[in-house]
């Protein structure tokens, strides 16, 4: 879901692929005494870049973007939450941007997400429903039922006490749902979802899970168009 950035330092670094091989990397977060992580980063129908990365220090989530022909100037994407961590990006058929990333409701660690509709912001809702122990989402958006009626889905790791599973829930009218679906089945200790969708808007995922017996694999599921 989207093209993941890598750390160049401790700052957020991006690098081209020429015909030739890399460009020289180049630093798009800013300051010279700075920490930042988790870059996340996907591109519009134009070819623009859309990227989030989050400020350890001050646990919050940046937006930048290249549009212009240069990197903008970051901005917070939180709202008034406590903080923001681990954020993922994703821009949809229409160009609107959707990020996600983990906060507290003051009970636990739920997934909050906004959206950039056209060229404003919209507020910052709660995806992970009553689900209070949450981390890592990653995010997508249909783009068969048209800009009006395509719903946007999370994945993300849930500790409910007993076992921790990949959760998935989704916008339904645009709204989203009160209650989350457990999309790693019977597996019980799970982490690091990424969640990606196809032409057809299946859905598919893959995490990590330690079996039990010491050993972590890698797990995929899929769900097609219209399953819950």
């Amino acid at each position: 879901d989207g093209i993941e950035a890598r750390e160049e330092g401790f700052n957020a670094a991006w690098a081209e692929a020429a015909t030739a091989g890399w460009d020289t990397p180049y630093e798009v977060s800013p300051g010279d005494f700075s920490i930042y992580w988790w870059p996340s980063m996907d591109t519009d129908t134009a070819g623009n870049l859309h990227m989030v990365y989050m400020d350890p220090l001050w646990l919050d989530v940046f937006y930048t973007s290249n549009q212009g022909g240069s990197w903008s100037p970051p901005i917070s994407v939180i709202g008034n939450d406590l903080y923001g961590m681990c954020p993922d990006i994703f821009v949809d058929d229409w160009n609107n941007v959707h990020v996600a990333y983990m906060t507290s409701d003051m009970i636990g660690d739920t997934i909050h997400a906004v959206s950039r509709w056209g060229n404003a912001w919209g507020p910052v809702q709660n995806v992970s429903g009553a689900d209070d122990d949450c981390w890592l989402p990653s995010l997508v958006r249909e783009s068969g039922p048209g800009p009006v009626n395509s719903e946007l889905h999370v994945a993300y790791a849930y500790d409910d006490g007993a076992s921790i599973s990949i959760q998935h829930n989704q916008t339904t009218g645009g709204v989203w749902n009160a209650a989350s679906n457990t999309a790693s089945g019977a597996d019980d200790d799970c982490d690091y979802p990424s969640l990606d969708i196809d032409g057809a808007d299946g859905l598919h995922l893959a995490y990590e899970y330690w079996d039990g017996g010491g050993d972590a694999n890698i797990q995929y599921n899929n769900m097609p168009y219209g399953g819950a």
